[in-house]
């Protein structure tokens, strides 16, 4: 995971802030590594709203619920943070590939502090370009004989 940029000098974070949302963001990612989407429910705000690719707006509700098909690999990558005041961003990748498709995507969290503790507002996605929303996984080497 990159390290966060250096905030700007206007921006009123502290330490503290850039180390909780950091463990947050962490938390979410291996939540959905593990697959333990109740993990979430200590992460996303009550009234945490997804943006899916496709623009369709998902309750917090929704992304609790376990996937139609399950990953069988997860990869984050391309880690940054900006904090400003009692919001934050975090960005980065998301590479998830189940037994029929690979979905790479780029996405936005937005973190809110309120009454003193950091949670998820809200997280839009967005699919990388070239590899689509979802695709089928590159087959498996055959064996020629």
């Amino acid at each position: 995971m990159k390290e966060p940029l250096p905030p700007p000098a206007d921006s009123g974070e502290t330490e503290s802030d850039i180390r909780a949302v950091t463990e947050l963001d962490s938390a979410w990612n291996q939540a959905y590594i593990r697959g333990e989407r109740d993990s979430l429910r200590d992460i996303l705000s009550a009234d945490f709203i997804a943006v899916a690719p496709s623009g369709e707006e998902v309750p917090r509700s929704r992304l609790l619920q376990p996937p139609k098909e399950a990953a069988t690999q997860v990869r984050f990558s391309e880690f940054a943070l900006r904090c400003w005041g009692p919001t934050a961003t975090t960005r980065g990748r998301i590479l998830v590939e189940t037994a029929s498709k690979v979905i790479d995507q780029r996405y936005m969290r937005v973190y809110s502090k309120r009454q003193g503790r950091w949670s998820a507002v809200s997280v839009q996605v967005v699919p990388v370009p070239g590899r689509g929303a979802a695709e089928p996984p590159p087959p498996a080497p055959s064996q020629q004989g």
